[in-house]
């Protein structure tokens, strides 16, 4: 039986066209489109690949990015207040803030200060509190698409094993809770369970968010189970991948197959660079792939015949 990629890319643009056609009709009914605050705190740093990011995306659906500039000294005062105006704001229909943030600002309150309704990150203590109730409403995008991949695939998850190997609140809390509001049986681990090979083979739902590269290997994998890795991390040597032919975590499924076509979005262009330079590295390895960045959207394009263990952290 032949592995099936979840490709994340295509459903990602179905989700944008349907999105585009609800904010159409919103406009057309309030006449003005929703706006969504981003406040970032350097110009040029590890943040400015995903502020424009977020603004195309949003302005890719309709939606009217408002990037808000902040001193990267700012104090914790200033930016409460920063967000008490944006709250205030009815234009504006959610607000995003754009790590890492300065030292010295707490993200445990800086999270706790955007209004609940405006949380579109699900980051805030009330957001947190309606998810560990049963009661979403705004979660975490990586745990959300997490469920979006599995219902958009019809892959069932009533009655089924979920494994959800992480726990962080971003992400493996989150994905765990959603998990079980679907009626799955979920078993949480990270990087301290004792065997955790035994917890992932008996998994007919993996889920991977524990930021820790190489934590799972093929030999943790049970035939037929579905796969999504979330992880994002670099390497103690700032490597940031790990040739492994016969298990790829590129975009999030097991694939005992060859790799055709497939593209990444880094987070920060730092990370973009040291892909591209890893990629580069692995190409002498197996001259059939083929490397390239698209400048407009900053993805790193790998097309190829062969297999490869490629994991991105970036944390």
């Amino acid at each position: 039986m032949s592995a099936e990629l979840l490709d994340g890319k295509a459903l990602a643009g179905q989700l944008r066209e349907e999105l585009a056609a609800r904010t159409s009709a919103l406009v057309a009914r309030v006449g003005a489109a929703p706006r969504l605050a981003i406040i970032r705190f350097d110009a040029e740093g590890p943040s400015a690949v995903y502020v424009r990011s977020v603004a195309r995306a949003a302005e890719r659906v309709g939606i009217s990015p408002v990037v808000v500039m902040l001193q990267s000294d700012a104090a914790q005062v200033a930016v409460g207040e920063q967000i008490d105006e944006l709250n205030r704001d009815p234009s504006v229909a959610g607000i995003v803030i754009a790590e890492p943030l300065p030292v010295g600002l707490s993200k445990t309150e800086v999270a706790a200060r955007i209004d609940p309704a405006k949380d579109v990150d699900g980051a805030g203590p009330e957001n947190a509190g309606w998810l560990a109730r049963g009661e979403p409403r705004l979660v975490p995008a990586t745990a959300l698409s997490v469920m979006t991949i599995l219902r958009r695939h019809a892959i069932p998850i009533a009655g089924r094993l979920a494994v959800v190997v992480g726990r962080s609140p971003v992400i493996g809390r989150p994905a765990a809770q959603l998990l079980i509001g679907a009626d799955a049986t979920v078993v949480v681990c990270h990087s301290r369970t004792s065997d955790l090979g035994a917890e992932t083979r008996r998994a007919e739902i993996l889920v991977v968010a524990a930021g820790r590269p190489g934590l799972i290997g093929p030999d943790m994998v049970s035939r037929g189970c579905v796969v999504i890795d979330c992880g994002i991390n670099t390497t103690a040597t700032g490597d940031t991948y790990a040739p492994q032919p016969k298990f790829c975590t590129l975009e999030s499924m097991f694939v005992p197959q060859p790799v055709i076509k497939m593209s990444i979005n880094p987070i920060s262009r730092d990370s973009g660079d040291r892909l591209t330079k890893a990629l580069q590295r692995f190409r002498k390895e197996d001259p059939t792939f083929q490397v390239s960045t698209d400048e407009e959207t900053s993805e790193t394009i790998i097309a190829g015949m062969g297999e490869l263990h490629l994991e991105i952290y970036v944390e």
